[in-house]
């Protein structure tokens, strides 16, 4: 399904002076690819960046959500690890832990992705000349990953060292009660 123009004031032998275009160039030729082309191209270009801004949008609240549930999972079975004696209750709260973490990052590159689209939806817009611009909700997802004013990754780091910590003390109360259990 392709455009076809007609060329009637063009001969075939005709040679386009890229300095003299305004002059050998019709406005209806331009019109007409500016109508036909460009602007059917820009409405399904800004429909598919608007499409999945809001998907990425929806995978970074649900990975984020995801992942602060599983933090609490994990911190849960540290604690229990502490009091029961079996010893896959650590590893599984490890593993919960690292999951947790890897779905924070994957939470904190959806959101700079729905970031990345609200800027090329703002740049189209411009382009065509609308004076709209989409706000971007990627900057308040940010807020809520780092409420301290570091990076997601520094706020990350921060998380896996608060992790760390209860492991040791979880394995020092664990120490404590087999010694009494010795005894």
């Amino acid at each position: 399904m392709g455009i076809r123009f007609s060329s009637e004031n063009l001969s075939p032998t005709t040679i386009i002076n890229p300095n003299e275009e305004d002059s050998v160039i019709p406005e209806e030729f331009k019109k007409k690819i500016i109508k036909e082309i460009i602007l059917p191209y820009y409405r399904s270009n800004i429909e598919y960046v608007i499409n999945t801004k809001t998907g990425w949008s929806k995978v970074g609240v649900a990975f984020f959500t995801t992942s602060t549930l599983l933090v609490g999972a994990s911190s849960i079975l540290s604690f229990a690890s502490g009091t029961y004696p079996d010893r896959n209750l650590n590893f599984i709260a490890g593993s919960i832990g690292l999951i947790a973490l890897i779905f924070k990052e994957f939470a904190s590159y959806a959101n700079s992705v729905d970031h990345v689209k609200t800027l090329n939806i703002n740049d189209l817009l411009k382009n065509i000349g609308i004076n709209h611009q989409m706000k971007d909700m990627s900057a308040n997802f940010e807020k809520v990953i780092d409420k301290n004013g570091g990076s997601a990754s520094a706020h990350n780091d921060e998380i896996a060292a608060q992790i760390a910590e209860l492991r040791t003390l979880i394995n020092e109360k664990k120490n404590i009660v087999e010694g009494e259990n010795n005894v």
